[in-house]
């Protein structure tokens, strides 16, 4: 059957299956919207959950088992300070002018210094911690979408979604395949 161009005035075929397969496509599935209120929610769940250290304090990466791991200072609500891109890209934009590498030591220091029972120097004022914490938030936010597309699925609630960012920042989540696999079932 012809069919006008409006570009010419030449008739056209068109295949009449053709039209049939573009019209059963699915419509793209729409991203789901993470709003402003989603993000503060989780913040205040990490905040909470987290605990705030202005001076820092260690970890051990790894196993608690293995004598060789090296400790890592954490800073903030939870912001470890291991040296990796993201530790350091997190940090670079919200203080761009802050020098990474001395923020660890002193953070070490401190730990140092704690351990001795004398004063620490404060590294990070709180109201700096949650400007950490919200850049955080978006790049794990980011991470957790990528693992768990379903997230906004209507059967979390907004507390459930609260804890799996929370999980996901605390480092615990992604480690666990076993979890993965549940949230998806």
């Amino acid at each position: 059957m012809p069919v006008h161009s409006l570009s010419n005035n030449a008739p056209q075929e068109v295949d009449p299956y053709e039209v049939l397969s573009i019209a059963q496509e699915p419509e793209p599935k729409k991203k789901p919207r993470y709003t402003k209120e989603m993000h503060d929610r989780a913040v205040e769940h990490i905040a909470e959950h987290e605990g705030y250290s202005e001076y820092g304090y260690t970890l051990k990466r790894g196993d608690k088992e293995d004598k060789t791991a090296e400790d890592f200072p954490t800073i903030g609500f939870g912001h470890y300070l291991d040296g990796s891109p993201r530790s350091r890209e997190i940090w670079k934009s919200v203080f761009p002018n802050a020098d990474y590498n001395g923020i660890q030591q002193k953070a070490r220091e401190n730990v140092r210094l704690k351990k001795a029972g004398k004063k620490q120097e404060v590294l990070l004022p709180r109201s700096e911690g949650y400007k950490l914490l919200n850049e955080d938030q978006d790049v794990r936010r980011k991470e957790v979408e990528k693992y768990f597309p379903e997230i906004y699925d209507k059967r979390f609630t907004a507390d459930e979604r609260d804890m799996m960012y929370g999980l996901w920042y605390q480092g615990s989540f992604a480690g666990s395949k076993f979890t993965r696999r549940r949230i998806k079932a």
